[in-house]
């Protein structure tokens, strides 16, 4: 009887082996997904360089290659984080150039927006991870370079 215990278990192992496994697969091309969209899609400092039709331009290529993936491997709140960015460029690419004050409002909006698609695509691809978040960003902190006051 101690025999078919053993049996039992090891298979039992090998289910939950093979369910980690393909979980793990899974996270790794979310990953791959979320790092190409990032690495094509333009950043909030771009609303300064760029006028809304190149930023139209490079966003219609952006959206067009990868949202099918997007929508994929992303899930509801990245989705929905990424549009509120793309929203959130578009207007400020609208009123700034490069002879706009920096810091301006409509660039803040972008980075929160920008940081907020982040959390969330971090969020997604890393919850069942060690290193995973939970809870809500501190969306009042830019992801900036400006020295702080003194």
């Amino acid at each position: 009887m101690l025999w078919l215990g053993g049996v039992l278990l090891s298979v039992f192992g090998f289910w939950l082996g093979k369910i980690v496994s393909q979980s793990e697969r899974a996270i790794e091309q979310k990953k791959a997904v979320f790092e190409k969209f990032l690495l094509s899609c333009p950043t909030a400092n771009d609303a300064y360089r760029l006028t809304p039709e190149q930023l139209e331009t490079e966003l219609g290529i952006t959206v067009e290659k990868q949202l099918g993936l997007l929508a994929l491997y992303a899930g509801p709140k990245v989705l929905s984080a990424c549009a509120n960015y793309i929203f959130a460029l578009t207007a400020a690419s609208e009123a700034l150039d490069q002879n706009s004050e920096p810091m301006a409002a409509e660039f803040q909006k972008a980075a929160k927006c920008y940081n907020r698609m982040i959390f969330e695509m971090r969020r997604d691809a890393l919850g069942w991870s060690v290193f995973g978040v939970s809870g809500e960003p501190d969306n009042g902190e830019l992801l900036t370079t400006k020295p702080p006051e003194s």
